[in-house]
């Protein structure tokens, strides 16, 4: 009995993608068959530290979150390094400053992954939980990112604006920021002041 998918092609909305470095102040990587919303990269070749960026908090140097430390956003100071610039319509690109050695996304020579999500091409506000959320949500595929502010103490609530609850969700502070993501995943950022 055939089964009929409301994705047909899973590619069209999250992918992995991997690339070897030629050590050039830019990388585009453009072999995606989306602009991503959240980008997970990693060195494959040296043990340098897992890079996540989100479109609701932009690329940039210094917006990089590390799944792997308990540091703030730009724990990593990828602005002295190499850092995810810019979300393209096919892919990201990656810059290289020149001021310190490529480690992240343009060591010469390195091996590299990415994994992509696609969210949405701009941000809602969710206000039905107790804090109000930032989103970026693509309910079909069943993923979302959020940015919220936690209060100072007790419990709190956030709307992650999909059609179920999450079955994986992901919560990471960056300058107090947590981000976190519902795939039937949520990457939650939040912020505490």
């Amino acid at each position: 009995m055939p089964t009929t998918y409301a994705i047909p092609n899973g590619r069209t909305v999250m992918d992995a993608t991997l690339w070897t470095e030629n050590d050039s102040a830019t990388q585009t990587i453009s072999n995606l068959q989306f602009q991503p919303d959240f980008v997970w990269g990693k060195n494959r070749t040296d043990a340098y530290y897992h890079n996540l960026f989100d479109s609701v908090r932009g690329a940039g140097g210094n917006k990089e979150l590390g799944s792997q430390s308990t540091g703030a956003e730009g724990y990593a100071a990828t602005s002295a390094y190499d850092y995810l610039s810019s979300f393209d319509a096919d892919g990201f690109t990656s810059t290289y400053s020149g001021s310190n050695f490529a480690a992240y996304f343009n060591n010469n020579t390195n091996n590299y992954v990415a994994w992509n999500w696609k969210a949405a091409s701009s941000n809602t506000t969710n206000s039905s939980g107790s804090v109000t959320a930032i989103n970026r949500v693509n309910s079909t595929a069943g993923f979302s990112t959020s940015v919220f502010t936690t209060p100072t103490s007790g419990t709190y609530t956030v709307g992650h604006s999909l059609s179920s609850t999450p079955n994986l969700v992901i919560f990471k502070s960056a300058i107090q920021i947590m981000i976190s993501a519902f795939y039937r995943i949520s990457y939650f950022v939040h912020k505490s002041f």
